[in-house]
């Protein structure tokens, strides 16, 4: 083990400053995760019930950190963005901050949390209840619209598309329907910041609602989601309006794969785009938790911890 790193002091914030997020931003940076970009963290500061824990060295520095999301409704805490700087690691500062979170952490919600290749990990020891999996899927842009103009062939013209900040009342009911949880703050903080799009029926209701968002450290690669609808010919005409004036050359999406609509997602664009499939995204629940959700309606998740159960 390497020489134990300068005096860290573990830190509760509610909520973090701005300044903060940033250099929470920092660490996540430090280990190149997949996630947006400064839209994320702009979006989490804004948000009155996102917490963290962070690690600073003696020099001030930011070298690990804890986001937890609690929202109003469902009684849940979602942790991510878990992580100690390398050089930091062995040296219980990790443990520390965790004792920190699950401190200010009302033992009443059920504990999520999303991940990869230390799923294993994490459900064997503070998560051992699957939740659900996502599928994330990438692919050329120009091929994912060839597709798209092949399938619609015309049909937007019978679809009234608008900007969701335009119907944002009508696009928060379309959410709390589809997801059953109180998350107005999230829903409209986040499409002040996403590139949003929502299809609007006769009678001014909401049918279909997505968004796209620039990724962290890829800047050549645009990140798709939500995609929420009615039905699957509604979600290609509101991916088609999604992406006719994405810049970026490649882009990724992730879709339940455990659900009939995330399958017919997934089959369209591995058979019709030629898309790839990457690695899964794995959520797990440190108790037994029934999920809400109206899958019939979502073909596709957001990659944000921000967004409760999105």
């Amino acid at each position: 083990m390497s020489e134990p790193p300068s005096d860290v002091a573990i830190s509760f914030l509610d909520p973090p400053t701005e300044e903060q997020w940033s250099q929470i931003k920092g660490v996540v940076d430090q280990v190149e995760w997949a996630l947006s970009h400064w839209n994320y963290f702009l979006i989490l500061s804004r948000l009155p019930y996102a917490k963290a824990v962070v690690a600073v060295d003696d020099q001030g520095k930011c070298v690990g950190s804890i986001v937890f999301i609690q929202p109003p409704s469902p009684h849940v805490s979602y942790v991510g963005l878990y992580n100690v700087y390398e050089n930091y690691r062995g040296h219980g500062i990790g443990q520390r901050m965790w004792k920190l979170m699950k401190e200010h952490t009302d033992e009443s919600r059920v504990l999520a949390i999303d991940s990869g290749d230390m799923t294993d990990k994490y459900r064997a020891v503070d998560f051992p209840v699957p939740g659900p999996t996502w599928q994330k899927m990438s692919g050329p842009v120009a091929q994912l619209n060839a597709a798209l103009q092949q399938a619609i062939q015309g049909q937007d013209g019978r679809f009234k598309i608008v900007d969701p900040n335009t119907v944002m009342e009508e696009v928060i009911k379309f959410e709390n329907k589809i997801m059953h949880i109180e998350n107005p703050e999230f829903v409209q903080q986040f499409f002040r910041v996403a590139n949003g799009k929502a299809i609007v029926a006769e009678d001014g209701s909401v049918i279909a609602l997505g968004a796209t968002l620039p990724a962290l450290l890829q800047e050549k690669q645009i990140r798709i989601g939500p995609l929420f609808a009615e039905n699957f010919n509604c979600m290609l005409v509101l991916l088609n309006a999604l992406m006719r004036d994405v810049k970026q050359p490649e882009f990724l999406i992730m879709a339940p794969s455990e659900t009939e609509k995330g399958r017919m997602l997934i089959d369209f664009l591995t058979e019709k785009a030629h898309s790839n499939l990457e690695s899964p995204l794995i959520r797990s629940y440190d108790r037994p938790y029934e999920c809400p959700t109206e899958w019939n309606k979502v073909f596709a998740m957001p990659y944000h911890i921000a967004s409760p159960m999105w």
